[in-house]
Formats: structure tokens, C-alpha cells, sequence
């Protein structure tokens, strides 16, 4: 993530920007508001839908779960970002769960928002620049309590789709 800011830093140094074409949020793979029992629940219905429609290989739950044991994704504010290994990712996506009531994510961690970071950074993948410029645009959002709010009250999965995928495109300023 220190990497990530460095090179945001640069670019708004610089003057260089990404333009970004493709999109990493699918509402196919968006939940609003939905109902899971854990923090495991919620990775597992996430990462089966993944895997069933060809974006992650099967074994992608599985390093979630171990990454998940290892370090807590949770960051806070409410937002988790579990990930697992790329090597299991076949098409990068960014799935997103809303939940109508929040988890135990660690600890005493309570989430109510969860983007599933399906990355490979291969450019073969076709979607690296949309991946890297992910991780800029999220943290502006998690430096914002306005922005995350303006997440959290999205209800239509149409509309937070649009809206995640014009915030990394770079229409909507923050």
C-alpha cells in the first residue's frame, strides 16, 4: 500500500494519468444488503460465484481464507478487502457485499462492506492498469468518511456499480 501511495503521489506530481477503459465492478458479482452468518460465510458465497463464472479457479477460496488466518483484512471504518493469491485469478474482478448486518471480522472488527479483490497483475489479464489505479482510488475513499458513507448508502447494485467504475475511471472527483 506504501508503494501504491508513492507512485499516487508521483502521478499527481506529474501530472500523469491513467485512463482507464474496461471495469473491474460487475453487478453480477455485487450483494446488497446481504444476509451471512460470518466472515467466512460471506467469503465463501463470494468466492463460489467467482469461481462459477470462470474468474477465479476453485482453489481461490482457499487462499482467502488461508490469507484471511495469516492477516486480517479488515481496515477499518467497516471495509474489509479480502484477497486471495493470483495465481488463482483467471479474470480480475472486484466483487462487492454489502451486508444488512455487520460481521466479526477479527477481533473485535465489526465489517459491513466487503470488496473481494480477485487481481492479477499479468498483463495478459488484460485489466493491470485498472487494478493498480483500484488501489489509489480506494484509498481515497478510505481517507474520506463522506465517501465511504456515499458507499454505504448506495442500495442499487446497478448504481454502486456505476459509480465504483466511473470512480476508477477518474470521472467523479472525490
Amino acid at each position: 500500500m506504501k508503494q501504491i501511495r508513492k507512485n499516487k503521489l508521483r502521478m499527481k506530481r506529474t501530472g500523469k494519468a491513467v485512463q482507464i477503459q474496461k471495469e473491474l465492478f460487475k453487478s453480477e458479482f455485487v450483494w446488497m444488503q446481504a444476509s451471512v452468518k460470518s466472515k467466512d460465510d460471506v467469503i465463501r458465497q463470494m468466492c463460489r460465484k467467482l469461481s462459477d463464472a470462470g474468474y477465479v479457479t476453485e482453489d481461490f477460496e482457499q487462499s482467502v481464507l488461508e490469507h484471511e488466518e495469516k492477516a486480517s483484512t479488515a481496515l477499518g471504518k467497516g471495509v474489509a478487502i479480502p484477497h486471495g493469491m493470483a495465481k488463482h485469478v483467471i479474470r480480475p474482478v472486484v466483487a462487492f457485499s454489502s451486508l444488512k448486518e455487520s460481521v466479526g471480522w477479527q477481533g473485535r472488527e465489526q465489517v459491513d462492506m466487503v470488496f473481494m479483490l480477485a487481481f492479477n497483475l499479468d498483463e495478459a489479464s488484460g485489466l493491470r492498469e485498472e487494478s493498480i489505479k483500484f488501489y489509489s482510488v480506494f484509498l481515497d475513499i478510505m481517507d474520506s468518511e463522506e465517501e465511504i458513507q456515499k458507499v454505504r448508502d448506495i442500495r442499487d447494485k446497478a448504481l454502486l456499480v456505476q459509480f465504483m467504475n466511473q470512480k476508477v475511471r477518474g470521472e467523479i472527483n472525490l
